[in-house]
């Protein structure tokens, strides 16, 4: 069982800051916005892209709920402001609020249909529901109003990977890496679509590279643990599995029900390994 690195929403987000008069949200974003809000109530609560960049200050600091209640608020002053809408689905999202996020997903694009990262969130919140052919329709979406937008491309494969679409995941997954050579997750990604296909070799080529740009990658180094296994090369699965445990303790347990370590399962260094005996 490979370890893939899922598309998870939050890797992709980009927060909307408005360019307004308020351009000291753009230096020392908190102390300032907040210090101004109380000097000049009057001013800002009537500007949406103040309670906007505000919004995006609180969210930079993990401080969701503050977030939200800011884009609420530039919403409620403009509530066609796509930025905010975009903003407040973000939050929603980050907060696992998924159908929230959906739902201001969706009004943004009513406001602006062809906002391309809208439609790949709106399709990574798909994909985290488990709505894998509602999340293909929006990042086609997505990559229709930005052909060349590497995030989508690597999403759309997780998206096609989900559904066992292995040939439709590779091609995206090279898509990705010819937009972002150096992206960790789309090698790794392709490197476990490519071993689903019997490619061991081109798996454990993906894998490398991903070891090459990150040295502590602990899924890529367990993943060529796996992969080795399963060409019966044990010197070779030992070592990389080492690897992954010293970087991640979690992989022992995780190795002793792996499949892919069938191979290996009566071997006294794998069960010395993994506490077995």
């Amino acid at each position: 069982m490979m370890k893939t690195s899922l598309l998870l929403l939050l890797l992709f987000i980009s927060i909307l800051t408005l360019n307004t008069s308020h351009a000291y949200l753009e230096g020392d974003l908190f102390a300032d916005a907040t210090q101004k809000q109380k000097d000049a109530p009057k001013l800002v609560s009537a500007d949406a892209g103040f309670h906007n960049n505000l919004g995006n200050v609180y969210f930079s600091r993990g401080l969701l709920d503050d977030a939200v209640r800011e884009y609420k608020e530039a919403l409620r002053i403009k509530p066609d402001l796509v930025e905010a809408r975009y903003n407040l689905g973000n939050a929603y999202a980050k907060k696992g609020l998924l159908d929230n996020a959906i739902a201001e997903y969706k009004e943004a694009l009513r406001i602006e249909p062809d906002y391309a990262d809208v439609h790949n969130n709106l399709g990574t919140a798909y994909y985290n529901k488990g709505l894998l052919d509602d999340a293909i329709r929006e990042l086609k979406e997505a990559l229709r109003a930005k052909p060349h937008d590497g995030k989508a491309h690597y999403n759309l494969g997780n998206a096609y990977f989900g559904k066992g679409l292995l040939e439709e995941a590779i091609q995206e997954f090279k898509e990705a890496l010819m937009i972002k050579p150096d992206d960790v997750q789309a090698h790794n990604n392709l490197g476990v679509a490519y071993s689903k296909r019997g490619f061991l070799d081109d798996a454990i080529n993906e894998s490398k590279e991903s070891l090459r740009i990150s040295p502590d990658d602990g899924d890529a180094c367990y993943n060529l643990g796996c992969f080795y296994s399963l060409q019966g090369k044990t010197k070779e699965s030992l070592e990389y599995l080492r690897r992954a445990i010293e970087l991640d303790s979690k992989n022992r347990e995780t190795a002793r029900i792996d499949a892919d370590f069938q191979n290996l399962r009566n071997d006294p260094q794998f069960r010395q390994l993994l506490g077995l005996d």
